[in-house]
């Protein structure tokens, strides 16, 4: 079971990261963004997220259809940042999650990163 949910900021911010850096590697820093964001998603789709981007004029958005998580995200919602965390590393690029998805009525029907 997580504990990381009962852990300060700060620390549960630390504890991801290095989960992170124990699950995925970081591609090169060489690799053109678009090569990163697609990784990334071929990375998220083996995992069952169905994942996809899509450039924006604010800058590319990583859409994520299916949550892995979605039996034990109520109890472990810090599972989110995991994402968060995980998308950075992938990408080289510092995300935000503008949108959830609402796992009990579908609305709306992805997880959206944003730069």
């Amino acid at each position: 079971d997580l504990l990381l949910a009962s852990m300060p900021g700060e620390q549960r911010e630390t504890d991801l990261q290095d989960l992170v850096r124990h699950i995925v590697m970081e591609p090169p820093a060489s690799t053109s963004p678009i090569q990163r964001l697609n990784l990334a998603v071929t990375y998220l789709n083996r995992h069952n997220y169905h994942a996809r981007w899509e450039a924006s004029p604010t800058g590319p958005r990583l859409w994520l259809r299916n949550c892995p998580y979605a039996a034990i995200l109520d109890k472990h919602p810090e599972l989110c940042e995991l994402d968060r965390l995980l998308i950075d590393r992938l990408c080289h690029l510092s995300v935000k999650q503008a949108v959830q998805m609402d796992l009990r009525s579908g609305n709306p029907t992805a997880c959206i990163f944003t730069t």
